[in-house]
């Protein structure tokens, strides 16, 4: 078993000359420093995100962040945030729309952003809009690509966003009811009020 480190820091005396006094760190409290203090990894085009969705979560409905969203689950949503990471590891079937959006895992859906960036070995099957965007090398792209001076201006109506939510819904029945708990008979455009779509 290693032996504590003892650890000398410097204090400033009144008269400005350095003292030291010793402090006893074990292995243990210097990992829990570590761990405080170490900045955040960086993955190609952008930072790690502050609020993480792991791969053993599953979401379905919508998700608003005002900070940085990673995303590692599997997500039936739309997405909006200030900057959204998508893992390799992710699967998501929705729409997103940020500043600046990252994809390494699978995306099905809408991408509205400043800045867009496809990584090696992502998987994308829908529509882009964005200022600038990134495509390297491995990466799986099946749709359009528009160049936008505001990507994020046109963002989905109301009956736009019923309508979305419908058809994931649909998704989610067809794909794994037992696993989400819709029954098979319920169908998706039963929980919808169409009054609303057509007021839409």
């Amino acid at each position: 078993m290693r032996s504590p480190r003892t650890m000398f820091p410097q204090f400033m005396k009144s008269d400005g000359a350095a003292s030291q006094s010793p402090v006893t760190q074990t292995a243990e409290t210097s990992l829990t420093s570590e761990n405080r203090t170490m900045p955040m990894p960086t993955y190609g085009c952008s930072t790690v995100a502050q609020s993480v969705i792991g791969s053993d979560v599953k979401i379905t409905g919508f998700i608003v962040s005002k900070g940085d969203l990673r995303l590692d689950g599997e997500v039936y949503a739309d997405v909006r945030a200030a900057r959204v990471f998508i893992g390799p590891d992710a699967q998501i079937v929705g729409d997103v729309t940020a500043d600046h959006v990252e994809v390494r895992g699978k995306l099905s859906g809408t991408i509205r952003a400043k800045y867009v960036c496809l990584a090696s070995a992502c998987q994308v099957d829908g529509d882009l809009y964005h200022q600038k965007l990134t495509v390297e090398e491995g990466a799986l792209f099946e749709g359009k690509s528009r160049r936008s001076e505001d990507p994020t201006a046109d963002l989905n109506t109301e009956a736009q966003q019923i309508h979305k939510l419908r058809d994931i819904l649909t998704q989610l029945q067809e794909q794994a009811p037992a696993k989400v708990g819709i029954p098979p008979a319920a169908r998706s455009d039963n929980l919808i009020d169409e009054d609303l779509l057509q007021a839409g």
